[in-house]
């Protein structure tokens, strides 16, 4: 038999529910739609590099974390990764690109958090990682670089980081040169070449290179310079030979006449040494390759000297496939040092010379939709403003291909509506709301 107290109790659950219901239906819907996070582990004594399901590549110092009291965590960390790469996934997290007001064009947009147990973990004052996010085919010629979400939060607005703006570097990142094995084998050797007994090249040329005087137009691709001479036997190189690449196309040799720079700092290089490099029975004489990368990068970077032991040295020893060259990373990567964990964008700044206009949505619905503006031309995506039934889109540029995109629940069952269209002055009120799956809402978004 049920007592008074019982029934109170069941009561009072029973008005709770019922009290609670919409708020739950809703962020349990809202939950349904998150993109998974991605759980990894990383030992916080030792240097790691971490590679994302999506093809995120994190790089963290040992040492980099520690607990809200300033104390050291125990054991292993767990670093939870979000990676937001398709339409669909920002859309599912309720993401949009835009920065104070203006349009951008994203690369990616990750969320990083670590925990030791079941406590946050934050980064130590003064530490930095290294983002990479996959490049996309054709994006050479723009300028991204890293925002942060506003107050570290999943917001409506982003913030650049000021210390990731790109500045143009040139920079050594190998060399190579043929030799001849005690087996006589020829073999195409990699390695440090030395110049003395006090320094080697990458050094040289880090301390030397006058970007200013640098022959490579500063658009924002970068350039691959291929630079081939031999030594005499004084040890000084002779017979140079410049080439210069852009993203695998062949730009052209420069002659001296059109660039003198690089082939007086080349001829002016200091004695090179006369070594036998390990297994070799030929000395280091026979014609050498130098290659440079020139192009934006972080000043955040500064001195690239670290820059490039960090991919040469560090990143080889923590990837199953070791990176080769300096080069080959950054023609796949957009590469930023970080200083705050939390959502984070790759983006530039979408200028269109086009009519900026307030871009107007009637829904005729009073409560609260998901409503998002998707440009086909542009990996940009908005959130408009509710005022009234009505949702604005501040400062559009006009006559864009877009995707209307609206999600909902509606009778307790996931809504969505997809409309291809142009902005204009027209008000926009033509809607095509059906039940949907996550596949279907990644079909609909991702689909040029």
């Amino acid at each position: 038999m049920v007592n008074l107290k019982d029934l109170i109790q069941y009561a009072t659950v029973f008005i709770l529910c019922i009290l609670t219901a919409c708020n739950s239906d809703e962020e349990y819907f809202q939950k349904q739609l998150l993109i998974p996070s991605e759980q990894l582990s990383i030992d916080n004594s030792r240097d790691t590099l971490l590679i994302g399901a999506k093809g995120t590549i994190i790089y963290f110092e040992k040492e980099s974390f520690e607990l809200p009291s300033g104390a050291s965590p125990k054991g292993k960390i767990s670093i939870q990764l979000k990676e937001c790469y398709s339409n669909s996934d920002i859309v599912r997290e309720n993401l949009s690109t835009v920065s104070d007001g203006k349009l951008l064009e994203s690369r990616g947009m990750i969320n990083i958090t670590a925990f030791s147990g079941n406590q946050e973990l934050q980064l130590k004052q003064g530490k930095k990682f290294i983002i990479h996010f996959p490049k996309k085919i054709g994006d050479d010629k723009k300028l991204m670089n890293l925002f942060y979400a506003e107050n570290n939060t999943k917001s409506k607005n982003w913030k650049i980081d000021s210390l990731s703006l790109l500045k143009f570097f040139a920079f050594l990142t190998n060399y190579s040169f043929d030799g001849f094995t005690k087996d006589g084998d020829k073999i195409h050797q990699f390695g440090v070449l030395r110049y003395d007994t006090l320094g080697d090249l990458f050094s040289y040329f880090n301390q030397n290179l006058d970007t200013k005087k640098f022959p490579i137009p500063k658009d924002s691709s970068e350039k691959s310079i291929r630079i081939n001479f031999s030594l005499d036997k004084n040890g000084k190189a002779e017979n140079i030979k410049i080439r210069v690449d852009s993203i695998g196309e062949t730009i052209g040799e420069l002659i001296n006449s059109q660039q003198p720079y690089l082939y007086q700092f080349i001829s002016q290089l200091p004695e090179m040494n006369q070594l036998f490099e390990e297994d070799l029975v030929t000395p280091i004489k026979n014609p050498i390759e130098l290659n440079i990368i020139a192009g934006y990068f972080p000043n955040s970077f500064k001195g690239i000297e670290n820059y490039y032991n960090l991919f040469n040295k560090k990143y080889a020893a923590y990837k199953n496939n070791s990176v080769l060259n300096i080069n080959e990373v950054e023609l796949n990567y957009y590469i930023f040092n970080a200083s705050k964990l939390g959502w984070i964008n790759c983006d530039y700044f979408w200028n269109t010379p086009d009519e900026k206009i307030d871009y107007v949505i009637e829904t005729h619905n009073s409560s609260k939709l998901n409503v998002k503006l998707i440009f086909k031309n542009a990996k940009s995506i908005m959130d408009g403003v509710k005022e009234g039934n009505n949702y604005v889109f501040k400062n559009v540029p006009i006559n864009q291909d877009v995707k209307v995109v609206i999600v909902t629940q509606q009778r307790e069952k996931p809504q969505l509506s997809v409309t291809e269209t142009k902005t204009s002055k027209k008000v926009f009120n033509t809607f095509n709301f059906k039940d949907f799956s996550l596949s279907e809402l990644e079909k609909e978004l991702n689909t040029p």
